[in-house]
């Protein structure tokens, strides 16, 4: 029945074409949600920004949703959720984010930021793929 000739089987491709339609379908949406709210280029500029614009916060609710923390594990004593600390955020590749970042009005939360005079290369100023 099975063997080399599929089409002995009613309905056999179209169902098959049907399942292979709902999984391309499927697969951005699935992958995306993997990467959370940094996208692809992972950026700290990149996530707040799009924290603002796609998703409609302001600047202190994106640099929260964008917030990164240091490890939390401890020698000896496991993970101490309370050990690990904001990673500062690195806004220098927005200029407008920067300033923003260091405006009391606008960053009430004093969220940490790489002020501009830092000598550290930027974080997302040029995309690089993955291999």
């Amino acid at each position: 029945m099975w063997g080399n000739n599929y089409k002995e089987v009613k309905g056999y491709v179209p169902l098959m074409r049907l399942h292979i339609l709902i999984l391309a379908a499927c697969l951005p949406l699935l992958v995306s949600c993997g990467l959370g709210p940094r996208g692809i280029s992972g950026s700290d500029a990149s996530c707040v920004r799009r924290a603002m614009k796609i998703e409609g916060w302001d600047f202190d609710g994106a640099m929260s949703r964008c917030a990164r923390y240091t490890d939390g594990h401890t020698y000896g004593s496991g993970i101490d959720p309370l050990a690990s600390k904001l990673i500062p955020f690195d806004l220098r590749s927005d200029l407008e984010l920067q300033a923003m970042a260091e405006n009391p009005a606008t960053n009430p939360q004093r969220w940490p930021y790489v002020p501009r005079s830092s000598a550290a290369p930027k974080q997302g100023a040029v995309f690089v793929p993955l291999h």
